[in-house]
């Protein structure tokens, strides 16, 4: 998670929103993975406020549809 953390922040810095919401996604599937639900929804949720605000629909469609398939 460290990575995530770190890799978030510089582009987060940079103002690189488009690799800052990419990561975001990786993020929220890593944490997925590790069952942690809580923290994959606002990853995910993080990700698609960006990809909204950016217009990227095909991407924000991705996102959006992984959300709705999560449980809880």
């Amino acid at each position: 998670m460290q990575h995530f953390d770190r890799s978030i922040q510089v582009l987060r810095d940079h103002g690189y929103k488009p690799d800052l919401a990419r990561s975001y996604v990786a993020q929220g599937q890593f944490q997925r993975d590790q069952g942690r639900l809580s923290e994959t929804r606002n990853s995910l949720e993080q990700a698609a406020a960006l990809f909204r605000e950016m217009g990227f629909g095909l991407e924000l469609g991705r996102t959006l549809s992984t959300l709705e398939t999560m449980p809880g």
